[in-house]
């Protein structure tokens, strides 16, 4: 597929154990760039003067004072990378390309390293933009991740599964937080994933499918969550407060006490880290993984005290097995936070980049919270594993169709089987956003043809649903030319287009029969419309040969789709003459092959649900667009006395 970003491995290191050491500029620290040599780095400033200037960014000075001393922050840092040839160069190389990211990996061995705001440099001559901040960029803007050296990206699971469930834990016990406006944000966007409602107590079992609230969290509260919940996403809203553990300084959340919830439970990072990954108590083995978890809290990224061992709340979750933790490292405004939830979470629930998602998120906070350098704030740390760009497409895929069948099933309830009520402009609207997703996803696989093949399979699909939705309204619409012939011209289209997707995906993979299955289909249906085609005999007899080879080569992830495949051609058999294939021998041979179906197909299988829904075509949609389908839709109903109702759908 096309490359979208560009990712450059920068680690800095030094000999002895990662705490019990200040910054100073007469420590030696050494940088690894990609293959360039190791250069030695140094800081141009004391562990004093960058406390003194970090109180400016933790906005304990006067703020006409601030701006200057953010700005000294951010000469440091950019005089930091500059010490590093072979980031300069990598980065150079970058310049001028068109929208072509770069995510800048900063792997920190060392715990005084992570104090420093690496998010504030600038970028150099070599770029257009030279002295504005690198992370805010309009032309090749870097997005900079860190992590540490002791967790492989390949044992971290990713991208989160396609159905998103939410956990989401705020906690006030002395001072407010923004509760209302990140329920909100969170809601508005795990919208298109609800299925159908008819009233408030429904509405609410759907929405707690993918998001749960605990408004008043404690510790306990969200480690029983993750433990039973299988939770994909975490968000947490709370105050970070600082905690003294003799000489040791440490950030922690205030979070609600168990037994009294008037009172803080102040959780550190090792400790909050536990929690969110709990033995399992579902019935499965292992640990509870999350695999995104935000932090809207103050200080989440920051260290704290460098000499004692420890690192921040992050930082901790991180290590422990989250593979995306995004904090902040300085105080975070409630603006800020609400732009957080609401910029991260609606790109992650559709499978976006979370690279491009910080990018977008940095600029967004820049603009919309002016006052403050929430911007800066922002830190991730992020291990993604080898050949993520494909691992996004797929995820992307994944998630586009789920939000599709979620906006389907509005339609579909109130169509299906027994409303008459058309559709709202609301569900219709849902379901055509969803359908134009794949557009773009077509526009991101670029050469490769597996992708494409899958893509164009779905869209295919979508077309065809859409198709029948609009031909109930065409039936149920006044019969004058006026207002049926547009409904039954779009109809036609949509078949049209769902049959030229069919094409493109078994083109693309010739393993997927069922596609040209489905051409043949959709041509029967087309006939209304003078729709011939001289190839039906060969189409037909080559997807039979192909699923009659599934069956014999006993593979049983194929086993069902070639049974299914063979049901479905017998149901069309009739209707292609020069097979000489009578309604009594079809009937038999797609009760047989129904039934071979049923016994290799699991009764929670989506291929059980897909192809009771398109033996249910035959004697609805198709035969209402055509009713020389008749005869198919006749074999199409002794097939679904075979097959069973699906026991997840």
């Amino acid at each position: 597929m096309k490359q979208r970003m560009k990712t450059i491995h920068l680690e800095i290191l030094r000999q002895g154990p990662p705490h019990n050491q200040l910054l100073s500029p007469l420590t030696e620290y050494l940088a690894l760039c990609e293959n360039h040599p190791a250069v030695p780095v140094r800081l141009p400033f004391e562990h004093a003067e960058l406390d003194r200037r970090l109180k400016a960014l933790q906005y304990k000075e006067m703020e006409e004072y601030r701006s200057l001393d953010v700005d000294e922050v951010r000469r440091w840092m950019t005089a930091i990378l500059a010490q590093v040839p072979g980031l300069t160069r990598e980065l150079a190389n970058q310049a001028g390309a068109e929208d072509l990211a770069v995510h800048l990996r900063l792997t920190l061995s060392a715990n005084e390293l992570a104090l420093l705001p690496f998010e504030l440099a600038s970028g150099s001559y070599v770029f257009g933009a030279a002295g504005e901040p690198l992370v805010l960029q309009s032309q090749s803007p870097v997005c900079i991740t860190r992590e540490g050296r002791r967790l492989p990206a390949e044992r971290l699971e990713w991208p989160p599964p396609p159905d998103p469930k939410i956990l989401f834990a705020a906690a006030a016990p002395s001072t407010q937080v923004p509760i209302e406006e990140h329920l909100l944000a969170l809601r508005e966007i795990i919208d298109p994933w609800v299925g159908y409602y008819a009233g408030p107590e429904e509405r609410g079992r759907q929405v707690a499918e993918h998001l749960t609230v605990l408004p008043e969290a404690t510790l306990e509260q969200i480690e029983t969550e993750c433990a039973n919940g299988n939770y994909t996403h975490v968000h947490i809203l709370s105050h970070g407060i600082p905690v003294q553990r003799g000489n040791n300084q440490r950030v922690g959340l205030a979070l609600h006490d168990r037994t009294d919830r008037r009172k803080p439970d102040i959780v550190e990072g090792q400790r909050l880290a536990k929690a969110l990954r709990p033995p399992r108590r579902d019935g499965r083995r292992g640990f509870a993984q999350p695999v995104i978890v935000t932090l809207a809290a103050c200080d989440a990224g920051n260290v704290g005290d460098v000499v004692s061992a420890g690192a921040s709340i992050a930082h901790s979750l991180h290590a422990e097995g989250v593979p995306l933790v995004v904090a902040s490292q300085f105080p975070l405004s409630f603006a800020g936070s609400v732009i957080m939830a609401r910029v991260l979470y609606r790109g992650f629930l559709t499978g976006e980049d979370p690279r491009t998602l910080l990018a977008y998120l940095r600029r967004e906070l820049l603009t919309q919270a002016p006052d403050t350098h929430d911007w800066a704030s922002v830190v991730a740390y992020a291990s993604f594993p080898q050949k993520f760009d494909e691992i996004l497409v797929q995820g992307q895929v994944e998630q586009t169709y789920r939000r599709f069948e979620a906006a389907l099933n509005h339609v579909d309830k109130t169509l299906w089987p027994d409303s008459k009520r058309p559709p709202s402009p609301d569900d219709m609207k849902r379901l055509e956003e969803a359908r134009r997703r794949f557009d773009l996803l077509l526009e991101q696989v670029g050469e490769s043809k597996w992708d494409q093949a899958k893509i164009y399979g779905i869209v295919a699909s979508a077309e065809k649903r859409i198709a029948e939705v609009r031909c109930r309204e065409w039936k149920g619409s006044p019969h004058s030319e006026d207002v049926a012939a547009p409904k039954a011209i779009e109809v036609r289209d949509r078949l049209m287009l769902s049959r030229q997707f069919y094409e493109n995906s078994f083109k693309r993979d010739r393993s997927q029969v069922w596609a040209l299955v489905q051409v043949l289909a959709i041509t029967a249906v087309m006939g209304k419309w003078g729709e011939k085609d001289a190839r039906a005999r060969q189409r037909w007899e080559l997807a039979r040969r192909f699923s009659e080879e599934e069956l014999a080569l006993g593979d049983p992830e194929r086993l069902s789709w070639a049974n299914g495949n063979l049901m479905e051609l017998f149901v069309l058999a009739p209707l292609i003459p020069e097979l000489n294939v009578n309604v009594e021998e079809a009937t038999e041979q797609a009760e047989k092959y129904a039934y071979e179906f049923r016994r290799v197909t699991e009764a929670n299988s989506i291929n059980l649900y897909s192809t009771r829904r398109q033996m249910a075509r035959y004697r609805s949609f198709f035969v209402e667009v055509n009713e020389a389908m008749e005869t198919a839709a006749q074999i199409a109903d002794k097939v679904l006395t075979i097959l069973p109702e699906s026991q997840k759908y």
